[in-house]
């Protein structure tokens, strides 16, 4: 299994911030889980980016149940 691992250069460019603490911000309003790494510098995994995407999808599906006819 592979892990994809973002850089924070990566994350500061995808996301416009230009400081560490402005993007640790971010990723927690997301969130987004990450860690940090040498020096504090954030890193996180494509799978943590996709996390919060996932759960909403999760929580917006209507399941058979909560249909009535």
């Amino acid at each position: 299994m592979a892990i994809n691992l973002i850089p924070e250069t990566e994350l500061m460019e995808w996301t416009g911030h230009k400081r560490r603490d402005a993007l640790v911000n971010w990723l927690r309003q997301q969130g987004i889980p990450y860690l940090l790494g040498n020096k504090g510098r954030v890193c996180c995994t494509t799978d943590a980016i996709n996390l919060p995407l996932l759960r909403n999808q999760r929580d917006n599906t209507v399941s058979s149940d909560d249909i009535e006819f």
